[in-house]
């Protein structure tokens, strides 16, 4: 498993209940949703899934689109919104005399994206910034909750990382389209791993 399959894996299994987003997050109820969390690597034009399982064939991708209701949700999604996954670099440290260790650290970043949905644009602007406020917000839950690190197993797969810490984020808007984003950074890291 690779460590963009590992954070949105991570994401799908361990995003919280709608009592979590109420009670711990103050979420509005309107913004109690899951997201569809994609690998950026099966996003394009033109291909197909596996409408069950939501699965992307091996050498194909899928369109998606925000306007949408659901457009098919990936991972039990309740909502078009979307998180896309992908890793922006990778670094080895060797912390060790003899060098039979390494350290990994994964830059990952988590791009947020929503879409306006009001009647005006007055209120699609604070719709559209309330959810994406909201989204951010159980994003932060979910990874904060997990920075002590967890193993994810799909299959009989399974990776485990040691540290994820949840880093800095830029907003990624597209007033012309009424697209809302944020590009949110993940670290994740693994210590001693055997050379």
């Amino acid at each position: 498993m690779d460590e963009t399959t590992y954070l949105v894996q991570l994401l799908r299994d361990n995003w919280p209940s709608t009592s979590v987003m109420e009670d711990t997050l103050g979420i509005a109820a309107a913004h109690r949703i899951k997201p569809t969390v994609l690998d950026i690597r099966n996003l394009s034009s033109g291909a197909s899934t596996d409408g069950s399982t939501g699965k992307v064939s091996r050498g194909q991708a899928r369109q998606y689109s925000l306007l949408n209701k659901l457009s098919p949700a990936v991972g039990s999604a309740t909502s078009s919104d979307l998180i896309i996954v992908y890793e922006d670099g990778q670094d080895n440290t060797y912390p060790t005399i003899d060098w039979s260790v390494r350290n990994e650290s994964y830059s990952m970043t988590c791009h947020i994206r929503t879409v306006s949905g009001g009647d005006t644009r007055a209120a699609d602007n604070i719709y559209g910034h309330d959810r994406l406020e909201s989204i951010y917000k159980i994003l932060r839950y979910t990874i904060e909750s997990q920075r002590k690190g967890s193993t994810v197993t799909i299959g009989s797969d399974s990776l485990k990382m040691h540290q994820i810490h949840l880093g800095g984020r830029t907003e990624s808007n597209n007033k012309a389209k009424r697209l809302f984003g944020y590009k949110v950074n993940v670290t994740m890291k693994r210590f001693a791993i055997s050379v």
